[in-house]
């Protein structure tokens, strides 16, 4: 598998394990800093949704012109296994402008 960057988007096959919890084979973004993806073999997602969402301070859109067109749902963020990642299904990688949005949602849905 290629090399696991911080904001790449790969579809992942997601294990549901509650209620309006993300699941099956579906777009995420990588939120785990470089280092950590680079030494472990988890790495940390929050799930994109193609649904139109309320807007929630914890959601960013994608913008247009993207590979990926939808929602990042950064209050829904999960550890994985690198091996539930689709080999060669890397679908984009988002820009410093849009990552440091994710930034912000993510501090809010922490208490950061």
């Amino acid at each position: 598998m290629a090399e696991i960057k911080r904001g790449d988007i790969y579809y992942v096959r997601l294990k549901k394990t509650g209620n309006h919890i993300q699941e099956g084979v579906r777009p995420c973004l990588v939120i785990q800093n470089d280092k950590g993806n680079e030494h472990s073999p988890n790495t940390i997602v929050a799930p994109i949704t193609t649904a139109i969402k309320n807007k929630l301070a914890t959601h960013v859109r994608i913008p247009y012109g993207r590979a990926i067109r939808g929602t990042i749902l950064c209050e829904a963020v999960v550890t994985i296994s690198k091996n539930s990642i689709l080999k060669n299904r890397k679908s984009d990688h988002l820009s410093e402008e849009t990552m440091s949005k994710v930034d912000e949602a993510l501090k809010i849905s922490v208490g950061l």
